[in-house]
């Protein structure tokens, strides 16, 4: 397990503090909204979290891409 994806499930517990997902079941292909249960108010949690915590700006055509964990973990990788 990455760093990365260690932290995200940080920022994922504090939008979701009720969460039934594990850290283990995070994988490249959780799929955020499906998977993960995030609306579009749980997904701009997600960014902001993501902002603050990688010191990044997610930029808004980068946004409407990013439907799998993985995918922002290489978003992340490839920005930070």
């Amino acid at each position: 397990m990455s760093e990365t994806v260690e932290k995200l499930y940080e920022i994922l517990k504090k939008i979701e503090p009720d969460t039934q997902i594990k850290l283990e079941d995070l994988k490249p292909e959780t799929n955020i909204k499906n998977d993960l249960g995030l609306n579009s108010i749980g997904f701009l949690y997600l960014v902001i979290g993501v902002e603050k915590e990688f010191c990044i700006t997610m930029r808004n055509a980068s946004l409407n891409e990013l439907e799998t964990l993985g995918q922002v973990v290489e978003y992340i990788e490839e920005n930070a």
